[in-house]
């Protein structure tokens, strides 16, 4: 076996000739998904995307007070905004209903501290309305209704 002449001459049929011509193929594979996969991220919209929303959250109780909390859809997230906002940016799933005028939405997104929260909504023109379930590490629920308007 000679060292002289071609460079991958001495490892012809071995498995390092194989590793080194499955290289390039191995390296633009993963340059294309991680490409595909940017794009998905930075392009992916919904239909609420470029929209936030002014809107009145009041736990479903005899007794409760209203907060005013904001609504932002971005680039296929919801990041929830006010006095009890407790949870993180999340995605959300959104679809038109009936003929096209209703929007309905759902997002869930965790606090961090073991609690959950789902949230349920419809847009019609500029009127969003909704339900929101807090899931209690404790294992309890505690139920909210909003409704609001386009803000801006």
């Amino acid at each position: 076996m000679a060292l002289c002449g071609a460079p991958h001459t001495a490892y012809k049929g071995s498995e390092h000739a194989k590793d080194a011509e499955a290289l390039p193929v191995r390296a633009m594979f993963l340059a294309a998904v991680l490409g595909l996969g940017w794009a998905y991220y930075t392009g992916h919209t919904g239909p609420m995307d470029g929209t936030a929303w002014d809107v009145s959250l009041k736990r479903q109780s005899l007794f409760a007070f209203s907060h005013r909390h904001t609504l932002t859809f971005e680039s296929g997230s919801l990041t929830v905004t006010g006095p009890t906002a407790s949870a993180a940016q999340t995605g959300y799933a959104a679809r038109a209903a009936g003929s096209g005028a209703l929007t309905v939405w759902e997002s869930q997104t965790s606090d961090g501290r073991g609690g959950d929260y789902q949230w349920r909504g419809l847009v019609r023109g500029d009127r969003i309305e909704g339900t929101l379930l807090w899931l209690r590490p404790n294992g309890t629920v505690k139920r909210y209704a909003f409704t609001g308007a386009k803000a801006g």
